[in-house]
């Protein structure tokens, strides 16, 4: 049996994600290779109950001296070689990772993997955190991994929701919009493991938010989603997510990617763009998204 490795080095929760959606394709066309998965250790987890992985590990340098036929570099650098040089962007990062892994263009949905155990505990886990079963959930992503990347209206939001919703916030370690005031209807989620953020984002029946990586978790889980976009083209990032949403903030720049063109005051962290997107254009947008999906639950596809 062929034996390979497939690694992201000191990437971000997206990249991950991103990178495990392109092993899913991966092990479907070469099914009998032995595939070791390594990234980071604080976000192995993702890999967890992965039935398209053999054995995950966390990276270190020196594997790469282990016994491996062939290995394969799915790191946030490859991406930026070529979103740096490229304007315009036309390649995703899933498309970029499955060239490296040359593999045919991702066509099989991206997934991510709950154990029967965490899937019986998510009722309990709905009970502590006072998620209420008998409403429309939804969730919000206010961190991200820049202020470029922050809508900062989130708390406008609630003004518009009716009474049949709740809105479940979930906070990050990564840079969030902590001066938000939140009613307390609003269900504020931190502090949670990543197995547990996986299981929460489960019960949303949308989630909304930044540029970020539990957006990438979301729409893996095939959940709708709708995704807010700054300087980078949404286009580029949720392609390959069957209920993916975005919009895309304007400014006459937008998408500039990393060069943060409509920058304020020489403060490249805040870009006008996103703010731009009205609080009522994201609502309707969510009417939108919720009679699609209900309807094709109904329908089947």
């Amino acid at each position: 049996m062929k034996k390979v490795a497939i690694y992201v080095e000191h990437g971000g929760m997206g990249d991950v994600q991103m990178a495990l959606n392109c092993v899913k394709s991966f092990k479907h066309l070469r099914p009998k290779t032995h595939i070791t998965f390594l990234c980071d250790k604080y976000l192995l987890p993702l890999a967890y109950n992965n039935p398209n992985i053999d054995e995950c590990i966390a990276f270190y340098p020196e594997f790469k001296e282990l016994n491996f036929d062939k290995i394969y570099n799915l790191s946030d650098d490859v991406c930026l070689e070529y979103e740096l040089k490229t304007n315009p962007v036309k390649k995703t990062r899933m498309e970029i990772f499955a060239e490296v892994l040359k593999i045919p263009k991702i066509s099989i949905n991206p997934e991510v993997y709950l154990s029967k155990d965490e899937k019986e505990s998510i009722p309990h886990l709905m009970d502590i955190n006072k998620i209420d079963k008998n409403k429309f959930k939804i969730g919000v992503i206010t961190r991200a991994g820049s202020y470029s990347r922050i809508y900062s209206r989130y708390e406008e939001l609630e003004d518009l929701i009716s009474e049949n919703s709740q809105i479940i916030v979930f906070k990050g370690k990564s840079i969030d919009w902590s001066d938000t005031e939140w009613s307390k209807n609003t269900r504020i989620i931190e502090g949670k493991s990543l197995r547990e953020l996986i299981s929460l984002l489960s019960v949303c029946d949308i989630v909304i938010g930044n540029d970020t990586g539990p957006m990438h978790i979301a729409s893996s889980l095939n959940i709708p989603t709708l995704w807010l976009f700054s300087h980078i083209d949404g286009n580029m990032r949720v392609k390959e997510y069957r209920n993916a949403n975005f919009i895309q903030g304007i400014c006459g720049f937008s998408p500039c990617w990393y060069k943060i063109k409509c920058i304020v005051n020489n403060n490249p962290n805040t870009p006008p763009c996103l703010d731009n997107i009205e609080p009522k254009e994201i609502i309707e947008k969510i009417k939108t998204i919720h009679n699609k999906y209900k309807k094709e639950l109904i329908c089947g596809d």
